[in-house]
């Protein structure tokens, strides 16, 4: 007896270079900060004091809005300040290269919903090291803001991203055809379960 089966490549089987429909953006940032960090240190191999000072301070502030704003303010509502604090936290947070607060939350709130499954979007078990840290973030669909965070698809949050609804409701499209192949080979996991 035969059996068929449709084989469905998973997102972290694709070349590293490739990035999703949508996301050929994010990728070109990371390739662009990269290059321009070499180019930094060719032209600047010692910068002074106060550059190093100012490096560290920024990077510290983008660390606070990640992770205080973004992941415990936001995701997890385990935290209240003030709004004018918030939206402080918010600007360092998008400045240090974290995204829209909408975009972050819905996939972070994606990832605890199926920590460590072949749905995971940013598992190391899946994909390894690279996938887990830099892959997911260009070659994965957006997670879908209505479903994950629908408390940060309207206000203040729908205006910091009006540019973003757009190919937020085009990539919510290809995310389904990609579920409806997966569950077609039979390997669709919990995550379909949740769309449904």
């Amino acid at each position: 007896m035969t059996q068929n089966a449709i084989a469905v490549p998973r997102p972290w089987d694709r070349p590293f270079w490739k990035p999703v429909r949508h996301k050929e953006g994010v990728f070109t940032y990371i390739v662009l900060i990269h290059v321009l960090a070499i180019v930094g240190i060719i032209l600047f191999p010692i910068p002074s004091l106060k550059v190093v000072g100012l490096a560290v301070l920024l990077i510290c502030l983008g660390g606070l809005g990640t992770t205080v704003c973004y992941h415990r303010l936001l995701a997890h509502r385990t935290l209240k300040v003030n709004k004018f604090i918030e939206q402080v936290l918010i600007f360092w947070a998008v400045f240090n290269g974290s995204g829209h607060p909408a975009s972050w939350v819905a996939y972070h709130r994606l990832h605890h919903s199926v920590t460590d499954t072949p749905d995971d979007i940013s598992s190391p078990k899946q994909g390894g090291f690279w996938w887990a840290h830099l892959r997911w973030l260009y070659q994965t669909p957006r997670a879908d803001r209505q479903r994950w965070c629908p408390d940060l698809d309207r206000g203040i949050f729908l205006l910091d991203g009006h540019l973003e609804i757009e190919k937020h409701r085009a990539d919510n499209s290809a995310q389904r055809t990609f579920l409806k192949r997966q569950r077609a080979a039979g390997d669709a996991g919990k995550f379909q379960q949740i769309l449904n």
